[in-house]
């Protein structure tokens, strides 16, 4: 069994303080909750020197050790401020932050972008409130379920291009450093402390390091007009492989040489597409993405309503952009229904209202300048089977209003080469 280290006291208020940080990060969005866990935060990373300076009784040249550290801890800028700001916060007042937002309202297109100053303890819900008064936000944009994305940022006076908690979190590498040197001074090994064993598990300090280079200097909360409801999209990447011959070979059954036997690439997707229907009763909606060189990456979305459809559309035109895409196969299961329902669709009438509405799987392939599509209509029988008509082709498609963000995106890629 593992002794427990000389130096836990010291390792708990470490421990504590990064307790504090996550806090802080899972309340970037809730003023009141972001900006009290800041305060605690900037005390708790100074009180980890205050703990180390109560074990100096037994600590070898205490003084010496320490000065050598405290002249460090000064030299840095982000640890010296943090020691000046808890100064402040305990003798004056709260630690004063600023924070500005871009707010960007869409659904299949952008309705506008708002780069505002936000008060300090303005909420999300205050934030659509101020965009309703200023009549950017009106009442069909709530019915339609469109998006609101508010692009938030915590900064101080100090370290007005710095967000705050990215400030605070290359502090904690240094006290981590801090605190490994203790250990060489007080000649205590790293396999006896059972701190480091259990955290060098997870990769530690590596895991402070990952956080920092991935760390983003402004965060994103998505929510519907409709409700105020938080959307996250999960995208997961699927191997073409997999999907050609393990799954649809082994599970569905399917000679490999029917499928590769159709005239395209966005013929075989179509097939593929039907196999899964028909045996599974469902299909995750997918996309295909090319590019120039022809590599193909296949992405699984997961999709609930419109809004979220919205949101995907918009990611994936910005994957488009990134990795310079040249064409696109999207996959979705979805429905038909009488042109006379298509106003009342757009004022977001409640799909399962339409009586007269089909099933249908649609697969679509999208160039710069070009939209062609297979639609195939299909019924659920009593027994649970699938029975399908044949696939129908169309070209030229010009009312694929969800497929804007992407035909924008292949535009632009494709104008930029």
């Amino acid at each position: 069994m593992v002794k427990r280290c000389p130096l836990y006291g010291v390792h708990e208020k470490f421990d504590q303080a990064f307790i504090l940080w996550e806090q802080c990060n899972e309340n970037y969005f809730n003023p009141k909750k972001f900006i009290t866990n800041i305060n605690a935060l900037i005390q708790a990373l100074r009180n980890i020197t205050f703990t180390i300076e109560n074990e100096k009784h037994n600590i070898p040249d205490f003084d010496v050790w320490y000065k050598c550290w405290t002249n460090k801890l000064k030299d840095d800028q982000f640890t010296k401020w943090i020691s000046d700001s808890r100064t402040s916060i305990v003798h004056k007042k709260d630690f004063e932050l600023s924070s500005r937002a871009i707010v960007s309202c869409y659904d299949y297109s952008t309705i506008f972008i708002a780069n505002i100053d936000v008060p300090i303890f303005l909420s999300t819900e205050e934030i659509v409130k101020f965009l309703k008064n200023k009549k950017m936000i009106v009442k069909n944009m709530e019915n339609a379920e469109v998006l609101l994305d508010i692009r938030r940022v915590w900064t101080h006076k100090d370290f007005p291009n710095y967000d705050v908690l990215y400030i605070l979190l290359c502090s904690f590498i240094v006290y981590s450093n801090m605190i490994a040197d203790l250990h060489k001074q007080m000649n205590l090994n790293a396999k006896n402390c059972n701190y480091y064993i259990e955290e060098n598990k997870t990769g530690f300090p590596n895991h402070l390091i990952n956080l920092i280079q991935d760390y983003e200097n402004e965060k994103t909360s998505t929510i519907t007009l409709k409700d105020l409801s938080q959307i996250n999209i999960k995208i997961e990447e699927r191997i073409l492989t997999k999907i050609m011959e393990k799954i649809v070979k082994e599970r569905y059954k399917v000679p490999l040489k029917e499928i590769k036997g159709q005239k395209s690439f966005f013929d075989q997707v179509n097939e593929i597409a039907k196999i899964i229907l028909q045996k599974d009763h469902y299909i995750v909606p997918m996309v295909f993405l090319i590019d120039n060189n022809g590599k193909t990456r296949q992405l699984a979305l997961e999709q609930i309503d419109r809004s979220d459809k919205y949101l995907i559309m918009h990611i994936v035109a910005k994957i488009i952009k990134e990795e310079n895409i040249k064409e696109v196969l999207f996959v979705n299961d979805s429905y038909i229904f009488p042109i006379k329902h298509k106003k009342k669709f757009e004022q977001n009438l409640d799909i399962s209202k339409i009586k007269d509405k089909k099933d249908c799987l649609s697969t679509y392939h999208v160039t710069a300048d070009r939209i062609e599509s297979y639609y195939t209509i299909y019924k659920k029988l009593p027994n649970q089977e699938i029975e399908m008509q044949p696939s129908v082709f169309e070209e030229n498609l010009t009312n694929c209003n969800f497929l804007i963000p992407i035909i924008k995106a292949l535009k632009e890629v494709n104008n930029g080469n």
